[in-house]
């Protein structure tokens, strides 16, 4: 893979991420409005209420910024882009930026709920771990996933379904790895850190193997 084309399409993603500020903004708000409503219902919520809050706001997050990763490239520029750039190099971009974007999505929902209810997080770097393999999971995924799903018409439903079965594993190893990082006893980890790197690695290894045909196509 070129790392000088690489650069430059990661800077050129990063570039149409800054010009959309307003999407980042909208995401920061509904966490912000999700996180009030629940300072309402619960005012000091339960470690397991607050990691549940938290993940449930990185998978709709990460969700929105997914799955439309490869809308410009798979609508009327695909051609422009196609004669241009290396699939597997452009497959990698979007990762990265779908995975940048994740992560400060992640620490900021961290601070914002923090101040609104308490922070019961013993642990911090296995949370701050948690976050940034969580982070790369769904951005791999839903990447991924929504390059499969925009040769088809019903893009969002076959996103929706295709997502579920892999997306679970993905969901309890960093609910797993958060509560831990909550709890004062120490509790073995290196099971779930291993099943999601391993979830990542394969979609990775798949999103090598199948993303070139599905450019092609």
């Amino acid at each position: 893979m070129q790392i000088g084309v690489f650069k430059t399409v990661v800077s050129h993603e990063f570039t149409l991420e800054f010009r959309h500020r307003f999407a980042f903004a909208a995401q920061i708000l509904y966490v912000a409005a999700v996180t009030f409503i629940f300072y309402l219902s619960f005012s000091e919520p339960e470690p397991l209420v607050w990691n549940s809050l938290f993940w449930m706001v990185m998978l709709f997050s990460g969700l929105q910024s997914g799955t439309f990763a490869f809308s410009r490239e798979f609508g009327r520029s695909h051609l422009f882009y196609f004669q241009l750039i290396d699939p597997l190099v452009l497959f990698f971009a979007k990762i990265i930026s779908v995975w940048t974007r994740l992560l400060l999505l992640g620490f900021t929902a961290w601070f914002l709920i923090t101040v609104i209810l308490g922070d019961p997080v013993v642990d911090k770097p296995l949370f701050a771990l948690t976050i940034i393999l969580g982070s790369l999971g769904l951005a791999t995924l839903f990447s991924f996933l929504s390059a499969i799903s925009m040769n088809t018409s019903n893009n969002g439903l076959l996103l929706a379904v295709l997502s579920f079965p892999v997306l679970l594993p993905v969901l309890l190893s960093v609910i797993r790895l958060s509560f831990i990082s909550m709890s004062d006893i120490p509790v073995a980890y290196s099971d779930s850190i291993t099943v999601l790197l391993a979830v990542i690695m394969l979609l990775i290894g798949l999103g090598i193997f199948l993303f070139p045909t599905l450019w092609k196509n």
